[in-house]
Order: structure tokens, then C-alpha cells, then sequence
């Protein structure tokens, strides 16, 4: 199988919410699953306007650009695209040429701060200095929800800006929409002189089509059938379009729920590892190779890294996962168990549930497919609700009180969706973080105890809602039960304060944000 599936990218398009955004706007919206096709799309950065659509890079010529959404929406993608030809900062731009300097939210921390970005933003020069050299800094935060310092983000920039002259630096930043710190559009816009929020908008119906023709299927015929099961959404965003596509070339068809039609998408991405990428011939099945990527999911989620190194121990980075500790003891399939050895590691790693992001590592596909694994791989292992709650939740200094971190709330979604009656404690414990969980994973039972949870935290602390309405008001969330599954998920409303601690200081403080050490010799990850 080919690591991509289409013929061709289809450049991505942003709605612009604007200069100002309040607390308030900061909720996932209820959204059709395609865009119109008939929209016009902005191609001059004066006319860029709340509402209006636009290409990703005339927003970000025209000063700082926050692109909001969840897991699986593209942001990360966006960001690349936008900054593929540029040489990255290793240590220092020389401001001669153009480069970029690329954080990962999970690397910025009280300690690293100075390192990875303010020292870099403390060496430009002041406003009305003169200073040699034509190039443009792009400054790219990625997954800035992820980073412990994200409450205190905007005063840390405004003292590290100050003063600064930014007229050749851009600013570019990603950020789960429900996690954005409103404080963060002003401080950005008086370093930049603006900054919008924007939103990815989904493919246009003609898009999809025409992505799924280049994939050998019919695109109109697989838009259709998406439409019918109740999956169109997933149709609008290229990474759940892919899943579609490889689950209507193997079986012609699109039946089940949505997020069924996910995980057999995913399965396909088992199926025949990349030639080029093995030394011997195969040993393992699909469903082996696919269960060892649950292995490899889990170990890396609840750990904290992020790639899986290949080479000499000594040369690994800091989040990266060294591969002999993936190796050994062993896993059971349906046909019965198998030895995890290196072989059987390798040839998983081959698939193309993995990237190559360098010669010695690899990187899962997408976060968002990392997150159903390793669920998938919890749930198969029958792992107890007590060691779950060890490794999902992180009490607040009330000790009344939960939170599922950010890195895991994908994962606790699918745990949810796998196992209902099962799963209903995390529901209880943080329904917040059930309620801004990625569209992918679409599940009436989800549904249901994420507004019930949501509710009774409603009634024990009596926050009021956006509106401050009585406790009706929560939900009126007037389909909430009763709506198609293909929008039930975008259309909750933010019961919570964005600020809570709850859901913001709690995991931040608590949660370890440097990788837990391993050694060679798998344990279940309890």
C-alpha cells in the first residue's frame, strides 16, 4: 500500500473568525459536511474579513494566523505546506535568508521556554534599529495545546516581543479550539499588528469527488454512499476521506456506523507493508501487524513520546522511543497468540499506519489514528477501570475533582466508544473533555454520556452557561439526542469556563511532560 492515497493534494481552504474572539466563540460549531463549491475565496489580504474565505498563506502574509480545530482537521498539515521549502532554525536565524522555527506545543515548557522560542524572539532586533539582512522568520507553534504554558503563553510573548521589530518575522500557531486562550488573539495582534483566528473549512462536494476518482473508485458513487451512512462529514477532511476510500476499494461499499467505517479504514492501513521498507519476507498477517501498532500506540501515548527510533541508542533524541523496547512477550489475535519479535515489529512499523519522517524513525500517520489504537489495544487487553483511571485521569489539588490530559482526551473518547457501559466513569469524571474530543469518533452512546455528565457538573457547581441561563439552558442542545450522528458531535455547547481549573492548570501541573523512561522488555502499559 502506498503511503498516500490520492493522485494529487487539494490545497486547503480557512474561515476567518476574525481579529477579536471571545471566550464565548471558542466552541466547536455545528458545520455542513461539505463546503459550497460556489464560494467565493479571498486571494488579497485586503480583503480578508470575518466570514470570508481564504487560502491559508494570503492570512498568514498579513500577520499572525491561529488555525483552530480538532485532532484530524488538518492543522498540522496546513502548517507544513505552508513552510516545506523553508530551512529550519537549528540554532540561530542569521537573518540572511528566509527560514522557519518550528515548536511542538509538548516541547514548550517553564523550563525549555527560553530555549525553543524566547531566546529567538529576544534576538531581534529593537523597533528602529537597523539591522542587516533580507530574510523573514516564520515562527511556527504547532499543537500549542499540548504545552503546559499555554494560560500563560500571551504574557510570556508580549515580555519576550516588547519592543521587538517583527516586520520581517511571521508568526503561524495550531491549536484545539476548545483549548485556545482568547487572551492569546491580542497579544499576537499587538506584536503583529493583527492576528486571525481561523477555522479549516471542509472540502467542497467537488473536492472529495474528484480526490476519490484520483484513487481509482468513483468519486461520486463513494460521496453517495458516504452521504447515506451517515459518514459525510468524514467525506470533507482528506484524512478521514482516505480512511473511506481504502474501506470502499476492499469492499465496495460503505455500511456501519461512522465511526466503524473509521476503524476498518485504519485496518486497511495494515495491509501490505511498503517493499522497500523490508529486508525479508513477510511473516505477519494484518490483524498481527495491526495489533502490534495498538502496542506501539499505547506504549508511546501514555509514555510521552512521539516517534519510534531505529538506530543506535545512544543517538536517540528526547521523544524518541527506542525500537528494541517494542520487542518481546507476546500478543494474541483472534487466530491465537504470536512472539513480538523484531521481524514482527519491523514489518508493522513498514505499514502504512506509519510515516518516515527521517531514515531512523517513524511516526504514526495521524494522532488521530495513534489515539484509536492504542484504545482499540486497552480495550482487547481487558484493562481494569482502576488502572485506567491511573493512567487517564489526574486529580485536582481538591482532591474532588478530575481531568483527562489533552494528549489522551482522543483516546478516552474511543475508550468510551468501544466499551459504553464500561467506559461511563470518564464521562462522570470529566464530560468536558468527551464534549471537544474529535469529530471522528461518533457515537450515540458517547453522546448520551457526555450531555448527562455535562449536566450533573452543570447542577454540583452551578456554572452557568454562556448565556447564563438556568440549567434548561445546558441543553438545549435542542437535537442533542435525538440528531443525525453526522453532526451530533460539533453542535455541544461549552458548559465549562474556559479557564477552569479543571481544565486547564490541573493537567498542565500534573501531567509529565517529558517521556517516562523505558527499558528494554514490554509490560503492559498498567
Amino acid at each position: 500500500m502506498t503511503d498516500y492515497v490520492f493522485g494529487f493534494h487539494v490545497p486547503r481552504v480557512c474561515r476567518v473568525r476574525g481579529e477579536q474572539v471571545a471566550a464565548e466563540d471558542l466552541i466547536v460549531q455545528a458545520a455542513e459536511a461539505f463546503r459550497a463549491g460556489d464560494e467565493n475565496v479571498v486571494m488579497d489580504a485586503e480583503q480578508l474579513r470575518p466570514g470570508a474565505l481564504a487560502l491559508p498563506a494570503v492570512v498568514a502574509a498579513a500577520g499572525a494566523m491561529v488555525v483552530l480545530g480538532e485532532p484530524g482537521a488538518g492543522k498540522t498539515s496546513v502548517l507544513e505546506q505552508l513552510t516545506n521549502e523553508l530551512p529550519r532554525v537549528l540554532d540561530t536565524w542569521s537573518r540572511a535568508a528566509d527560514a522557519c522555527l518550528w515548536v511542538t506545543g509538548g516541547d514548550l515548557t517553564e523550563h525549555s521556554y527560553e530555549e525553543e522560542l524566547g531566546s529567538h524572539l529576544l534576538s531581534l532586533p529593537f523597533g528602529g534599529d537597523s539591522a542587516g539582512g533580507a530574510g523573514v522568520l516564520t515562527v511556527v507553534l504547532d499543537q500549542a495545546d499540548e504545552s503546559p504554558l499555554l494560560s500563560r503563553l500571551s504574557r510570556l510573548l508580549r515580555r519576550s516581543l516588547s519592543g521587538r521589530d517583527t516586520s520581517r518575522v511571521r508568526f503561524l500557531m495550531a491549536c484545539r479550539t476548545a483549548d485556545y486562550p482568547a487572551a492569546l488573539t491580542s497579544a499576537l495582534a499587538e506584536a503583529f499588528g493583527a492576528c486571525r483566528c481561523v477555522d479549516l473549512a471542509p472540502l467542497s462536494r467537488m473536492e472529495a469527488v474528484a480526490l476519490a476518482d484520483s484513487a481509482v473508485v468513483r468519486g461520486e458513487d463513494l460521496v453517495v454512499a458516504a452521504e447515506s451512512a451517515g459518514a459525510a462529514v468524514l467525506a470533507g477532511v482528506p484524512l478521514t476521506l482516505e480512511l473511506l476510500v481504502l474501506t470502499y476499494q476492499a469492499d465496495g461499499q460503505l455500511h456501519g456506523r461512522p465511526e466503524e467505517l473509521f476503524a476498518r479504514g485504519v485496518a486497511r492501513l495494515a495491509e501490505g507493508p511498503a517493499p522497500h521498507r523490508l529486508k525479508k519476507p513477510l511473516i505477519t498477517t494484518a490483524l498481527q501487524r495491526l495489533t502490534v501498532a495498538g502496542r506501539i500506540a499505547a506504549w508511546m501515548l501514555l509514555s510521552g513520546h512521539r516517534t519510534v527510533w531505529r538506530g543506535a541508542a545512544f543517538a536517540a533524541g528526547t521523544y524518541d522511543l527506542p525500537g528494541d523496547v517494542l520487542v518481546g512477550g507476546t500478543e494474541r489475535t483472534a487466530a491465537g497468540p504470536f512472539e513480538v519479535s523484531p521481524q514482527v515489529v519491523e514489518e508493522c512499523l513498514a505499514t502504512a499506519l506509519f510515516t518516515a519522517p527521517d531514515d531512523g524513525r517513524r511516526a504514526f500517520r495521524h494522532s488521530s489514528v495513534a489515539a484509536y489504537l492504542a484504545a482499540r489495544y486497552l480495550t482487547d487487553r481487558k484493562i481494569t477501570q482502576r488502572q485506567l483511571e491511573n493512567l487517564f485521569l489526574v486529580g485536582a489539588p481538591d482532591g474532588e475533582t478530575s481531568t483527562i490530559p489533552a494528549p489522551l482526551r482522543e483516546t478516552a473518547a474511543w475508550l468510551v466508544a468501544m466499551n459504553p457501559s464500561g467506559g461511563d466513569w470518564l464521562a462522570t469524571a470529566d464530560p468536558e473533555s468527551l464534549a471537544v474530543h474529535s469529530a471522528l469518533v461518533r457515537s450515540d452512546e458517547v453522546r448520551r454520556l457526555t450531555v448527562t455528565g455535562c449536566w450533573n457538573v452543570r447542577r454540583r457547581s452551578n456554572w452557568e452557561t454562556r448565556d447564563g441561563s438556568s440549567p434548561a439552558g445546558i441543553c438545549a442542545i435542542p437535537h442533542s439526542l435525538t440528531s443525525s450522528p453526522t453532526t451530533w458531535s460539533l453542535t455541544l455547547p461549552k458548559v465549562l469556563p474556559a479557564g477552569s481549573p479543571q481544565h486547564e492548570s490541573v493537567w498542565r501541573s500534573s501531567w509529565p511532560r517529558k517521556p517516562v523512561p523505558v527499558t528494554p522488555g514490554w509490560r503492559a502499559p498498567c
